[in-house]
């Protein structure tokens, strides 16, 4: 008898609004209105570091490394882990989508 691995399917696709929540989405509201606590945390240590680059020396290791991602900084990034793919493991893919959707979204101070 052979069993099939990995979780169970259905050939229905769940609603899911854009939200999560069935509400409209407010796109005039500035982003940090919509930023989980890792993003809040790489965005403040991006605006840190970029106004003072001593700073970087103060932050944690994932920090360090988010923060050298976000800013392409990869001088950084070698000084905080090394290997670029060891450091993106080494930052977990919740770290690593937040540092993405800051990069793509700006990490500037609000106007």
């Amino acid at each position: 008898m052979v069993r099939a691995l990995g979780p169970k399917t259905t050939s229905k696709a769940s609603p899911i609004a854009a939200n999560d929540i069935d509400e409209p989405i407010d796109i005039t509201a500035p982003i940090a209105l919509f930023m989980n606590a890792a993003e809040a945390q790489i965005r403040a240590k991006v605006q840190l570091v970029a106004h003072d680059e001593l700073s970087f020396g103060t932050l944690s290791t994932g920090e360090r490394i988010a923060v050298a991602l976000v800013l392409d900084r990869y001088d950084l990034l070698q000084n905080a882990w090394g290997s670029i793919l060891e450091a993106v493991h080494r930052l977990g893919p919740e770290w690593t989508q937040a540092a993405l959707r800051i990069q793509r979204h700006g990490w500037l101070d609000e106007l």
